[in-house]
């Protein structure tokens, strides 16, 4: 058990020694994100209020433009009486 414990301890220095600097603070700021990202909140899906209120928003903006479209038209009758 002794000699296993040696042997593992050189064999972890040996890949150490393999393993680049660069190699090492790549996965420990990959793992920094990883736990940075785990770390926010999760956005939630849009609701049904703020979809109802786009779709009025349309219709609105409908209303609006054949309003607009009257008043031209009541304005050239006016004229061309």
């Amino acid at each position: 058990m002794k000699k296993k414990k040696e042997l593992t301890a050189y064999y972890k220095t040996a890949l150490n020694a393999f393993e680049t600097d660069y190699d090492r603070i790549v996965k420990e700021q990959q793992s920094l994100l990883e736990k940075y990202e785990e770390s926010l909140p999760k956005p939630e899906p849009p609701k049904k209020d703020f979809i109802e209120a786009v779709t009025k928003m349309s219709e609105w903006a409908d209303k609006v433009h054949r309003k607009a479209e009257e008043q031209k038209r009541s304005n050239r009758n006016y004229y061309e009486r």
